[in-house]
């Protein structure tokens, strides 16, 4: 049975030592929750960015009354010269249907956004 008994005796941990864990821990915690919130937080701008370039594209569309018996699609830097799309986007169609304005814009990650909704 001298397997079974420990030779030396158990440690006791110190304040100080639980103290320093504690610290460590909250440290981590802290720092996890501050990273996945300003990764939210990017994202949100950057989506925000997408949808007001195509707010004013849509704005810029709807300055004069659209053919309503034709239906075309026009690229968004056609429809507002001038302006550059925000890096996030990948396509931007003004869609002319029937007297109604869309724009259609297409970001990273396959996200889609429609102006007006």
């Amino acid at each position: 049975m001298t397997g079974l008994t420990p030779k030396t005796p158990l440690r006791e941990t110190t304040p100080e030592q639980r103290a320093r864990s504690a610290r460590t821990f909250w440290i981590i915690l802290v720092g996890f929750v501050t990273l996945v919130g300003a990764a939210v937080a990017y994202a949100a701008w950057g989506g925000r960015q997408v949808r007001d370039y195509g707010q004013a594209v849509y704005a810029a569309a709807t300055r004069t009354p659209p053919q309503t018996a034709v239906s075309y699609d026009v690229p968004c830097a056609q429809v507002l010269p001038g302006v550059a799309a925000p890096g996030r986007v990948q396509s931007c169609v003004a869609e002319f249907r029937s007297g109604q304005v869309a724009v259609v814009l297409s970001a990273e990650g396959g996200r889609q956004y429609r102006v007006p909704r």
